[in-house]
C-alpha cells in the first residue's frame, strides 16, 4: 500500500459518526503506511493506543483570518517530513482548501472524502465555487453512499473518479445475547435510536399508533436518545393519549442500547426532508439489522441504500401515517415475515458492511486514482 496521510477534522476519541468512520477504517490499513493528522485534543481527553502514527495539530486559528491558515502552516511541515504518496482529505472545507493550495507547491496527489451533508448543505455560491476547484484538482473522490456520489458528480466530477466506502454499524450484538434462532420474542416493541430532531420523523410514528392500537393493543414505542424536539413530541403523546404506549428513555449507554436492540421486535425511523436536510445514508438501520431486527424507514436521501425494501425492511413514503401504520402491523402481525427480513438484513451486514471490506474499497480507490 502507498503511504497515506489522512487529514481530518474529526477523529476518535472526538465524538461523532465521522470520527468513528475514520478510526475504524484506519484500524484496517497498514499501520506503518498510514499517518493521521487531526486536531489537538482537549486537556482532559487522552489519545487511544493505536498502531499507526497520529499527529495532532491546531487546525483553526482563534485570531488569524482565514482561520484555516493554522492548518495550512501545520500541514506544510508534516508533509515535508512524512512525504506521503497521497493525501486523503477528510473534509472538503476547510481541510481541502489547505491541501488544494499545498498541492501546487508540493505536487502530492489528494483524494477528497465526502459524507453527504458536508456538500449538499453548502448554499454559499463562493464556497461552492471553491469546492468545485478543489474537486477539479483532486485525483479522485470517495463518498459514503451512492446518494453522496451523485452529489459529488453535481460538481462536475466524472463518475469514474468517484468511489463508495460505506460506513458500518457502530454497535454489534454480543454473542451471548443473540436473538433466538426461531425469531420469536414476547411483546410488541418498536424502537427508535437517535437524536430527537424534527428531521427524524418521530412524530409520524407517534401519530400512526392510534391506528396500530386497533390491531395491536399492547404495542410499545421506545425512543432512545435526546434532542431539542423531545418536548414537542412529549406534548403530542399527551394530546393523543398515548402515554401508556410511548417511552422516552433519553441517552443511554452502549450496553443499554444493545439490550434494547435485543428486546425490540422492529426498528423504525421515518425521516423527512427539511429544507434540503436529508438522511444521507442511515447507519442506524444497519445497526438494527446487525441485531437481526427488521426495519421500517421512509424514503429520504440515501436511505434506500441502507434499507432494501422488502428484503431487509420496509420503506414507506415520507409523512404517510397510514403507510407507517400498515408497515408496523405487517411486521408485528407476522413474526415469520419480520424474522425473515431481519435475518436477511443481518446476513447482508455480515457480508457487506464490515470495516475490513470497506477499508479494502478505500485502498483500491487510492491505488486506482494515484497510478
Amino acid at each position: 500500500m502507498k503511504k497515506v496521510l489522512l487529514v481530518t477534522l474529526d477523529f476518535y476519541p472526538s465524538v461523532g459518526g465521522v470520527s468513528y468512520y475514520w478510526m475504524k477504517l484506519a484500524e484496517q490499513l497498514t499501520a506503518d503506511r498510514l499517518v493521521v493528522v487531526a486536531p489537538l485534543l482537549s486537556t482532559d481527553t487522552k489519545e487511544l493506543p493505536v498502531s499507526y502514527q497520529i499527529i495532532r495539530k491546531k487546525f483553526l486559528s482563534s485570531w488569524m483570518q482565514p482561520r484555516w491558515i493554522s492548518l495550512l502552516m501545520g500541514l506544510w511541515s508534516v508533509l515535508r517530513k512524512e512525504r506521503p504518496d497521497v493525501i486523503v482529505v477528510g473534509q472538503i472545507l476547510p481541510v481541502g482548501t489547505a491541501v488544494f493550495l499545498l498541492s501546487y507547491v508540493l505536487h502530492i496527489p489528494y483524494i477528497i472524502s465526502c459524507h453527504g451533508m458536508d456538500i449538499i448543505h453548502q448554499k454559499s455560491s463562493r464556497k461552492r465555487w471553491l469546492m468545485k476547484k478543489i474537486f477539479g484538482r483532486a485525483c479522485g473522490t470517495v463518498g459514503n453512499s451512492h446518494y453522496t456520489s451523485t452529489a459529488i458528480q453535481s460538481f462536475g466530477v466524472p463518475s469514474e473518479k468517484v468511489s463508495i466506502v460505506h460506513p458500518c454499524p457502530v454497535r454489534s450484538p454480543q454473542e451471548e445475547k443473540m436473538i433466538l434462532s426461531d425469531g420469536q420474542k414476547s411483546g410488541h416493541i418498536i424502537l427508535t435510536v437517535g437524536r430527537i430532531v424534527a428531521r427524524k420523523g418521530h412524530e409520524y410514528v407517534i401519530k400512526s399508533l392510534s391506528q396500530v392500537l386497533k390491531q395491536i393493543p399492547d404495542i410499545q414505542y421506545v425512543i432512545l436518545g435526546d434532542g431539542p424536539y423531545r418536548h414537542e413530541l412529549e406534548m403530542l403523546v399527551t394530546q393523543l393519549g398515548l402515554q401508556e404506549h410511548v417511552q422516552f428513555l433519553g441517552a443511554l449507554s452502549d450496553a443499554e442500547v444493545r439490550d434494547w436492540y435485543t428486546q425490540a421486535n422492529v426498528f423504525i425511523m421515518t425521516p423527512v426532508d427539511l429544507q434540503g436536510d436529508v438522511e444521507g445514508f442511515g447507519i442506524v438501520y444497519l445497526e438494527a439489522n446487525a441485531f437481526g431486527l427488521p426495519v421500517i424507514a421512509a424514503e429520504s436521501g440515501g436511505v434506500g441504500e441502507a434499507v432494501l425494501d422488502g428484503k431487509t425492511g420496509l420503506v414507506v413514503s415520507q409523512k404517510d401515517v397510514s403507510a407507517i401504520s400498515d408497515a408496523i402491523c405487517s411486521l408485528l402481525g407476522s413474526p415469520s415475515f419480520a424474522y425473515t427480513l431481519g435475518k436477511q438484513g443481518k446476513e447482508r451486514i455480515e457480508r457487506e458492511f464490515q470495516w475490513k471490506v470497506q477499508a479494502n474499497g478505500l485502498v483500491k480507490a487510492i491505488e486506482q486514482y494515484t497510478l
